[in-house]
């Protein structure tokens, strides 16, 4: 409906866009793909966080308070990869 969106398992998406039976087969290529996808970004993100802890790179939100508190979260993210 048009009421405030809700954020959790969807299980008849899942099945309609990977359950073998409702995608011709497709389903676990797909969730390979999505797999492998999944590991070449956290790749990426593990090799750019030495990037991101130099002191002098700065991030510029648009919002002088915000900037390094957006780039403290930025690490924590980086950091658990």
């Amino acid at each position: 409906g048009w009421g405030k969106p809700v954020w959790g398992p969807n299980v008849h998406e899942f099945r309609q866009r990977f359950d073998p039976a409702e995608t011709k087969g497709e389903g676990t290529r797909r969730l390979k793909n999505l797999y492998f996808l999944y590991l070449i970004e956290l790749r990426a993100l593990s090799k750019v966080a030495p990037y991101f802890e130099r002191t002098f790179i700065n991030l510029y939100t648009g919002n002088t308070q915000e900037d390094s508190t957006t780039k403290e979260l930025l690490l924590q993210i980086l950091n658990e990869t």
